[in-house]
């Protein structure tokens, strides 16, 4: 019997086409905390190669500038990002900390590394 590790993925998470390509939904629940985790998990038991932490750090880096961007609420009790940004919030840190790693961000193909063109001109 095979188990699920993050239950709310499915196929359509992973093979997206249409209208699905836009869907801001579909991209936080795949680059959230708990596909983060999950990838962590299964790296440490060796179900993944050790460059999957990689991709778990990037998946909670994103998920939490999702959060932070994402406000509902001017005081979220168990996720501060989640609260309205202010003078005193955690966010300027947080959007500081993305931008530094948006910087860092490349895509490897076979040839090459590529940085995003936005940051680099």
């Amino acid at each position: 019997m095979t188990r699920r590790v993050v239950k709310k993925l499915t196929s359509k998470h992973v093979h997206v086409s249409g209208l699905n390509k836009m869907n801001v939904k579909l991209a936080v629940q795949v680059l959230s905390e708990s596909v983060g985790s999950a990838l962590c998990y299964l790296t440490a038991l060796k179900y993944l190669p050790s460059s999957a932490s990689d991709t778990a750090d990037f998946c909670t880096k994103i998920y939490h500038l999702f959060d932070s961007l994402n406000s509902r609420v001017l005081i979220h009790r168990t996720k501060p990002l989640l609260s309205a940004a202010s003078s005193s919030s955690k966010h300027l840190e947080e959007w500081r900390n993305s931008l530094e790693f948006i910087k860092t961000i490349q895509f490897q193909t076979n040839e090459k590394k590529i940085q995003f063109p936005s940051i680099t001109g």
